[in-house]
């Protein structure tokens, strides 16, 4: 497989694919698969440029352009099938879960099912308390809600390999502090 690129569809979801897997037909109209779609941005820049942040189906597409604005490749959908479908064919770097209840665990369940060690950041929307069993569960750590951006710029450069630290740092430059 070749090299992973980020590009932007006509519909406004995010997708990543091995430029092999496209074909063009002009500066913007390409074949992926058996589809023909229109790309809007396209990114030429490898995977491994770019963090990539699964933002859960049950949040408002809000926070995936406000990631996007940030400068996160970010993979969301409010349809849950689809949100499946990227996450099977996707490189994830970090994943946000928005719990719904005690025994709602949706991303982290997804990304066990298709066998993606990701780390997960939880909100603590449901109580408003960190489990006391949080890595047990399967989390790297946990974010407020609502959360402040230095607290989670500085989670999220916690979470990502070293290899990918530096890109946290060049979109919130006090990420570096931790």
């Amino acid at each position: 497989m070749g090299r992973l690129y980020n590009f932007t569809l006509r519909q406004g979801s995010p997708a990543t694919c091995d430029r092999e897997e496209i074909t063009g037909y002009g500066s913007n109209i390409v074949r992926k698969g058996s589809n023909l779609v229109e790309i809007v941005e396209w990114k030429a820049r490898p995977v491994s440029a770019s963090i990539s942040l699964l933002v859960p189906y049950c949040m408002d597409e809000v926070f995936a352009l406000l990631f996007r604005d940030m400068g996160f490749s970010v993979v969301h959908s409010e349809d849950r099938a689809l949100l499946e479908t990227a996450v099977r064919k996707t490189h994830i770097d970090i994943a946000l879960e928005w719990q719904k209840g005690p025994d709602h665990y949706p991303i982290r369940e997804l990304l066990r099912k298709y066998n993606k060690r990701v780390p997960i950041l939880l909100f603590l929307n449901w109580n408003g308390t960190v489990p006391p069993n949080l890595r047990g569960l399967g989390y790297q750590d946990y974010l407020e809600v609502p959360p402040g951006i230095n607290e989670m710029m500085t989670k999220f450069h916690r979470a990502v390999p070293e290899s990918k630290k530096r890109i946290i740092e060049a979109l919130w430059p006090e990420a570096r502090n931790t």
